[in-house]
């Protein structure tokens, strides 16, 4: 099936994860390939709670009368010293916040993904419009560790450097087929008051009358649909 890959290209309606790199939250993560700790998103330590960003996409280019089978959602993201699950796939649609289930981060980039068949606001195939209006971004945590010794609870950071979205589609191509196959060369009006389907053989097989029983040389091609 053909695909469409759409990356962030502004801003969306929450920027709640630390910039580093770009003010822009959305230019830290819309490059084409991942640049890992050139820029990124990020939670800190010291931060309580989930934070959310989310980014705007560019319009689909995906042909007008298509179906789509599905959106899966990319976020490539670390920790700083531990390993644990802290980061989400977000998306918004419909005014409303669609969060997945949260994945594990190592302490070097991993990639995650998060699968939508069918709008989660509707519970339908996603449409054009859809696609359009989409926000897609991350949720996370900061990263936490419990040291059984002493008691103990540690933290770190939470980065992410890249998000996108692939639109998995079913182009649609309708065909007009004409009823008649060829066009008549100098076509001639005759009065046929009725034409019954059950007449549908005898024309096909004479096609032409003859001129010597006063009829005229009428090629005919009919073809049932």
């Amino acid at each position: 099936m053909p695909t469409e890959t759409l990356r962030p290209n502004a801003d969306g309606d929450k920027t709640e994860w630390l910039v580093f790199g770009s003010s822009n939250h959305y230019a830290n993560v819309d490059e084409e390939t991942a640049n890992n700790d050139t820029d990124y998103n990020w939670v800190a330590s010291t931060t309580v709670g989930e934070k959310r960003d989310l980014y705007h996409i560019p319009d689909t280019a995906i042909p007008e009368g298509s179906e789509i089978n599905k959106i899966t959602l990319y976020f490539v993201h670390r920790g700083t010293a531990f390993t644990d699950a802290r980061c989400a796939g977000l998306i918004k649609t419909n005014g409303t916040e669609y969060r997945g289930g949260y994945k594990t981060s190592g302490t070097t980039y991993v990639v995650s993904t998060e699968e939508w068949v069918n709008n989660p606001a509707t519970g339908d195939p996603w449409t054009l419009d859809e696609i359009n209006a989409l926000q897609i971004g991350i949720a996370g945590t900061r990263g936490v560790w419990y040291d059984e010794e002493t008691g103990f609870f540690y933290y770190d950071n939470t980065r992410c450097t890249q998000v996108y979205v692939v639109i998995d589609y079913t182009l649609v191509v309708v065909v007009a087929r004409p009823l008649i196959n060829k066009p008549l060369v100098n076509p001639i009006l005759v009065n046929i008051p009725c034409i019954r389907l059950c007449d549908l053989d005898f024309l096909r097989h004479f096609s032409r009358l003859n001129r010597s029983s006063g009829g005229y040389n009428l090629p005919i091609s009919l073809r049932r649909r």
